[in-house]
């Protein structure tokens, strides 16, 4: 592997590591109730505080209140940081809707998914199909942890820094990045 390639994996690695003990210091799951909805725990998070409001000014909420069981990847308030200066805001704005509505239904899935579920899949290279229309994800083991693949495959693999957060209608997965169609 040339050097530079090795580099890159390295600090990519060293990154979703700072990133995941972040993550579970700001987490706490004698707050999470298994008896109330993925949103309502996922607000219980301080690290996902702009998930839970791109999401909530998604038209993805009404589909996660209603009921349903869900696979939520809900990245952390760091990744959205990593979005362009003002693209998180300029989201949030009632004329760019569809656009959001299109990456947060990246980031769920129809159907409950636990750790082992997304380990069987790694196994069988099998698809998650997501609510966004025609956008599949992968996933892959790296170096011991659980990754997703977008489907735009130029982007980077997706971390899962916090799995199984279960909630009533699902299960929730912390991420490092957020995916774009």
């Amino acid at each position: 592997m040339h050097i530079f390639a090795k580099s890159a994996l390295g600090t990519m690695m060293l990154c979703s590591s700072v990133a995941a003990a972040q993550a579970q210091d700001t987490y706490n799951p004698t707050l999470l109730d298994e008896e109330l909805s993925i949103i309502e725990n996922a607000a219980k998070i301080p690290e996902l505080t702009t998930f839970v409001e791109a999401l909530m000014a998604s038209e993805i909420a009404a589909e996660l209140i209603e009921g349903g069981d869900y696979t939520v990847f809900a990245p952390t308030n760091e990744a959205f940081a990593y979005l362009p200066d003002g693209r998180i805001d300029a989201l949030l704005e009632p004329e760019n809707a569809d656009e959001l509505a299109e990456i947060m239904g990246l980031h769920v899935a129809g159907s409950p998914l636990r750790a082992e579920d997304l380990e069987a899949k790694v196994a069988s290279a099998g698809p998650i199909e997501t609510l966004q229309e025609d956008s599949a994800l992968t996933v892959a083991e790296i170096e011991g942890q659980l990754h997703l693949q977008p489907p735009q495959g130029d982007q980077d693999a997706v971390a899962i820094l916090i799995p199984d957060i279960v909630a009533a209608n699902g299960v929730i997965h912390v991420i490092n990045r957020v995916m774009i169609p």
